[in-house]
């Protein structure tokens, strides 16, 4: 799904929207080949696997000092997605 800045309060005009990641367990379209490092990364700093920035909407500011039992959580349960493409 595509979201635009109509869609979301918060963002600045110039936002040009944003399209939903795959975070299933996919080996190709989702996380499935990522490594717990590289998801809890993309969670607390907004880099993707291969490197790349991340874009809004993921507030990257506001998973920063999560707890490492609740990050562990989060990879935990994103494990658990059944995969879609």
């Amino acid at each position: 799904r595509k979201f635009m800045p109509a869609d979301v309060q918060g963002f600045p005009a110039s936002w040009q929207g944003a399209t939903a990641a795959n975070i299933t367990s996919h080996p190709e379209k989702g996380l499935g080949k990522w490594t717990d490092a590289e998801i809890k990364r993309a969670i607390t700093q907004g880099i993707s696997r291969d490197g790349r920035k991340l874009t809004m909407p993921m507030d990257f500011a506001a998973y920063r000092g999560i707890s490492k039992a609740d990050l562990n959580a989060i990879v935990a349960y994103l494990r658990t997605v059944p995969p879609l493409e």
